[in-house]
């Protein structure tokens, strides 16, 4: 028979299916080398992006636009990440383990949806794991593996433009060196998103299971003899109090964590 964690102190522990997720993600970011790489990379796509607009506001050369648009919306969205992960990740990850701390282990369920947790966890891995495959890929096509790049990147047209070829070719692997970091934030933030997510679902799916079974050690008992017992009343009302406790803790879990995506808009 499935053992049901009713306990009010259990708390969230190692056995997380997505913890490998919530380390690339919330822990991997707070490394000082990956922090130093994010802020140059910020401010070097920054100064580019910024030099790029004003010489179009200035000439008012469509072809500025046209031609390196393709590579300049993503490098804009690759910021956005970057802000996201420098200012707002670790708040989030403070959020996150707050809410860890009072909640059930996600294995303390029935074996059918720790069963069903498992296998979404592991669909999520695998989805992962194929999205950063095809990121590694496309980056491939981002690197100067072709001849035409000034028509590609503005700032590899601009280092060519104002720098002699010794200092324009150091500024342009500089330039080259960011791109897999822009990257990295990208898939970051993603899969941030995901964890969050998928952990808010299969603590939903806890929480329904355990409400489901909320009476299951009190089978063999007769529902009129139930009724009259103090006993299973004050079990079912402390039951009840704990999956409502845990469902309120998930909602200011989401309400918290949207306050903190929100406040840039």
């Amino acid at each position: 028979m499935d053992s049901y964690y009713f306990d009010e102190k259990s708390k969230f522990d190692a056995r997380d299916p997505l913890g490998i997720l919530y380390k690339i993600t919330f822990r991997l970011i707070q490394i000082k080398v990956i922090k130093m790489a994010l802020i140059f990379t910020f401010f070097v796509h920054l100064i580019m992006n910024c030099l790029h607009f004003f010489e179009i506001l200035s000439t008012f050369d469509a072809d500025l636009l046209v031609k390196y648009g393709p590579t300049l919306f993503p490098l804009v969205y690759g910021l956005a990440t970057i802000i996201f992960d420098l200012m707002f990740e670790k708040k989030t990850a403070i959020v996150l383990e707050e809410t860890f701390s009072q909640m059930w282990s996600l294995d303390s369920t029935g074996s059918k949806t720790a069963k069903k947790i498992k296998k979404e966890s592991k669909i999520l891995i695998g989805l992962v794991v194929i999205d950063t495959i095809l990121a590694t890929v496309a980056i491939m096509f981002y690197l100067p593996i072709m001849e035409w790049d000034i028509d590609i990147y503005y700032a590899i047209r601009l280092f060519e433009m104002k720098f002699s070829p010794t200092m324009s070719l150091v500024f342009s692997i500089l330039y080259y060196a960011t791109i897999p970091v822009l990257f990295f934030s990208m898939l970051c933030t993603t899969f941030a998103l995901f964890y969050i997510m998928s952990y808010e679902k299969f603590q939903t799916y806890a929480i329904n299971d355990l409400l489901k079974n909320i009476s299951i050690d009190y089978q063999k008992i007769d529902d009129w003899k139930m009724m009259r017992d103090q006993s299973y009343q004050n079990t079912m009302y402390k039951r009840l109090t704990i999956c409502i406790q845990r469902h309120q803790l998930l909602k200011r879990m989401e309400v918290n964590i949207n306050q903190i995506i929100f406040t840039p808009i």
